[in-house]
């Protein structure tokens, strides 16, 4: 189907990981693959939370194009026995506090508005 400039992203306990645009479309159809290492985020993962993901889509006689998504997390897992690429530092814990709770019923991207004669972004 037609579908254009679709923005999206992927919350973790209300911690964005992810902002994304969808492709332009084509004949052939759409496919694509986005990696990010999330390692500075591992705390997260430490404990149960919610995940979201919001991309914004209108279907109508227009535009016609549906979104099928399907989100995977790979973890590797490090052989503590295994010889180290090179000198490292220890790790550093980080703490990422969301700047948003996600957990109400409000849209995510609401928070972000364009208004006033200048269109700033409040």
């Amino acid at each position: 189907g037609v579908q254009f400039d679709r923005y999206g992203a992927l919350w973790v306990r209300g911690v964005e990981l992810l902002r994304t645009t969808t492709p332009e479309p084509s004949k052939e159809g759409i496919e694509w693959h986005v990696s990010k290492d999330v390692t500075d985020y591992a705390w997260l993962f430490r404990e149960a939370g919610e995940v979201a993901l919001t991309i914004p889509n209108i279907v109508n006689v227009n535009y016609t194009g549906k979104l099928h998504v399907n989100i995977s997390l790979s973890f590797y897992v490090v052989d503590p026995d295994a010889a180290a690429p090179g000198p490292r530092e220890p790790p550093v814990e980080r703490t990422v506090l969301p700047l948003r709770n996600l957990t109400g019923s409000g849209d995510p991207f609401g928070a972000i508005a364009v208004s006033g004669a200048l269109g700033q972004v409040n």
